[in-house]
């Protein structure tokens, strides 16, 4: 894939400043995926990650296999919670696993049985892991963190209502970061040293001299500092690239949190990797007539006698409450236990005023007729538009609740569109994660406009950017959880001109209360971290009310410069920018590492069969590689079977028999990556070989155990080691 400087920041803050402890809170869409990759090819290859886990939604265990796999060489074991402690606890053993958040979920406490460490643990949308109440995942993330000596957390949605998320998150991943923090002076210094920075790039003399004031006022100490950038403004600009460098870097590392984040945007200037965002107006529906009465007087029931995820089940799908009251307060007890998990007794049916106001409900909607339906023809109208717009590819129909789906599937399945030949497909909620994986394939190989009708188990772990357009039948309470949503097709691989993005709402109903809540978090979210992608017309709108951003934010308003926040959106960005032209000249110097990782492979075998025929295509980026029976033997027993991976041992089993490996270098179909054991043992053999006149070709039992070795060379040296830097 192309080389994009910005996904090396994590490595080059994870290596330095961070202490191998971060949180990597990119954007969706942007590859935290493999950016994590390129942290474990490199400490990997340093030794300092042979013991390694990591833990990620259950539905996205097989991309992340696949990913480190075929672009880095990294093969992962799936594991138990029995596998897990046994590894951990044997400070013999090497390992790369990978879990669910939920492994060993029937096994109460058995993080209790760790008593041994790990190099590197990677959680993955860590943000599931905040656990304020949690008595599984958060305090099996705790015990593991505790014994790995590095972590990461990836997750573009690191506050979820307030600031508290956030320093949980940074806890998780570097314990004890938050003890005797004052967490609101450090949000001002997040503010006000990316501020200064900005001003300091920009050459603004003015801008710069009152942020340093303001930063005294934060931080009297530091303006003692040499390197305080007061002493560079005392001099009229221009001023010396290497001294704004400098006062960056001092700024850098004056709260104490920025050093252990990473954030990037797509929109940001020198990453440019934004899609831009229709947010089309909220469809907000107002029912009538008969339709409007039963749901005042249902929202009315449920708000007095039930739970409030009944009203929310109510605003997302008014048909569907006839299928769960048709069995009275047992079939709305029975919803409620299952959204919660399916803990706790069983629900019994409650006898009396309100099992009879049920059964009136029931009459009450079985009178009104299935087109009545306004909700449903606001969608059917949505997908009208979207099937003769050019620019809309596919669309994505996302419920939150299985009822609405159900009843979605059977609407849907009777539209005109879909019966003229307009493709459904269905995500459906009790499919395996091998099946919802493959969907964008399926969307990607149909011809023309088509639907996906899904839940929120398609919102996380998922790529979907075979489409383009986004549809929310029913609203969430957190803006995060429709970004979420909305994350699925807004992907740095989209190749669609923009992202269309449609809220559906009822008014009268719960919707109003959560859209309300959608907006004062959205404003949160964007005073904490920074800036964030759109995902309601009516946050737009909202910023611009002050008072509305005090009630959000209490007294913190003042200091952090509301307008900045909103426009700039960079708080959590971190200044890592100031890393990308370092990065780019790093890897322009260690190019033969990325581009010509076939040379050392091509150079191993001719010595080992001078002039037998190898070579190299560019074009396809294959190699074809002479070999015999005994030399594909022998490449078995030393990297071993279990570390070759399925794609190399099928070309070494061929090649014994038809007399070429082929080995595909690079790419998402590459025969091995760079971290792969095969490219340990070329440049292992190589370095060994130094100086060796003629073919190798006698064999030694005398290597060490478990092993075998080619050729004994005696006086050898390594005098080039430029393909592994």
């Amino acid at each position: 894939s192309m080389f994009k400087p910005f996904q090396f920041r994590p490595l080059v803050k994870f290596q330095g400043e961070s202490d191998g402890r971060l949180l990597i809170a990119d954007e969706t869409g942007l590859g935290k995926t493999i950016e994590t990759g390129y942290i474990l090819v490199e400490e990997f290859a340093a030794g300092r990650a042979n013991r390694v886990l990591l833990m990620v939604p259950a539905r996205s265990m097989g991309k992340w296999r696949r990913e480190m796999r075929s672009r880095f060489g990294i093969i992962l074991e799936e594991a138990t919670r029995k596998r897990i402690t046994e590894c951990v606890n044997d400070p013999s053993q090497t390992f790369h696993l990978i879990c669910s958040h939920d492994v060993g979920r029937q096994t109460k406490h058995w993080w209790d049985e760790l008593s041994g460490s790990l190099d590197l643990l990677v959680i993955d949308e860590v943000h599931n892991h905040i656990g304020t109440n949690s008595v599984f995942r958060r305090p099996m993330a705790e015990a593991l963190s505790d014994a790995s000596e590095s972590m990461v957390g990836l997750t573009a949605t690191p506050v979820r209502r307030d600031a508290g998320d956030l320093f949980r998150i940074l806890e998780l991943i570097s314990p004890g970061i938050t003890q005797g923090l004052d967490q609101d002076r450090e949000l001002r210094l997040l503010s006000v040293t990316n501020s200064l920075t900005r001003a300091l790039e920009s050459e603004d003399e003015g801008e710069s001299r009152r942020l340093c004031d303001e930063l005294d006022g934060i931080l009297p100490a530091s303006a003692s500092d040499p390197a305080h950038p007061r002493a560079m403004i005392s001099q009229p600009a221009p001023w010396d690239p290497r001294q704004i460098a400098g006062s960056v870097r001092f700024l850098r590392g004056l709260p104490t949190v920025s050093r252990h984040i990473t954030r990037a945007r797509g929109r940001d200037p020198e990453i440019d990797e934004h899609n831009p965002r229709v947010v089309h107006p909220t469809h907000w529906i107002d029912p009538v007539g008969s339709e409007e009465d039963a749901i005042s007087q249902i929202d009315d029931l449920l708000s007095r006698e039930f739970y409030h995820i009944h009203r929310q089940q109510l605003a997302s799908c008014r048909p569907a409450m006839l299928e769960l009251m048709s069995n009275g307060t047992l079939g709305l007890r029975t919803f409620h236990r299952d959204l919660q998990g399916g803990s706790g007794p069983a629900p019994t049916p409650s006898p009396g005023p309100v099992e009879e106001e049920c059964t009136r409900m029931v009459s009450l909607l079985r009178r009104i007729r299935g087109s009545d339906d306004a909700k449903f023809a606001e969608l059917e109208a949505i997908l009208e538009e979207m099937r003769g717009d050019p620019s809309v590819t596919k669309a994505v129909v996302f419920t939150h609740f299985h009822p609405t789906f159900r009843y979605l599937k059977k609407r849907l399945e009777q539209l005109g569109m879909v019966q003229d030949g307009v493709r459904l497909v269905l995500a459906d909620p009790s499919a395996d994660d091998e099946r919802l994986q493959s969907l964008n394939d399926e969307l990607m190989g149909i011809d023309g406009f088509a639907i996906l009708l899904a839940t929120d188990r398609m919102s996380e772990a998922v790529d979907l950017h075979a489409a383009n357009s986004v549809i929310n039948y029913d609203i969430p309470y957190n803006p995060q959880d429709l970004q979420q949503r909305i994350g699925r097709v807004d992907r740095i691989v989209q190749e669609a001109d923009g992202i269309h993005v449609h809220n559906l709402a009822v008014r009268g109903t719960v919707d109003d209360a959560i859209m309300a809540r959608i907006v004062d978090r959205s404003r949160i979210f964007e005073a904490i971290v920074g800036g964030m992608e759109a995902v309601a017309s009516e946050m737009s709108r909202a910023f611009l009310k002050r008072p509305e951003v005090e009630d959000a934010l209490g007294g913190l308003e003042d200091e952090l410069d509301q307008r900045r926040l909103v426009e700039g959106g960079e708080e959590f960005r971190l200044v890592d920018r100031v890393f990308d032209d370092s990065i780019k000249e790093a890897r322009l110097a260690q190019s033969p590492f990325l581009s010509r990782e076939h040379i050392p492979i091509l150079a191993a075998f001719e010595r080992l069969r001078p002039g037998a025929g190898h070579s190299w295509d560019e074009e396809s980026r294959k190699l074809s590689l002479a070999v015999d029976h005994d030399l594909a033997a022998a490449i078995f027993e030393i990297v071993g079977r279990n570390n070759l991976g399925p794609e190399m041992m099928f070309e070494l089993a061929l090649a014994s028999k038809t007399g070429t490996l082929s080995i595909e270098v690079g790419g998402s179909s590459a025969t091995l990556g760079p971290a792969h054991r095969f490219n340990h043992w070329v440049t292992d053999m190589l370095s060994h070989s130094e100086g060796c006149e003629g073919p190798i070709s006698e064999r030694s039992p005398d290597g060490p155990p478990g092993g075998a070795v080619l050729v004994m060379v005696e006086g050898s040296m390594v005098t080039d080691s430029t393909w592994l830097v």
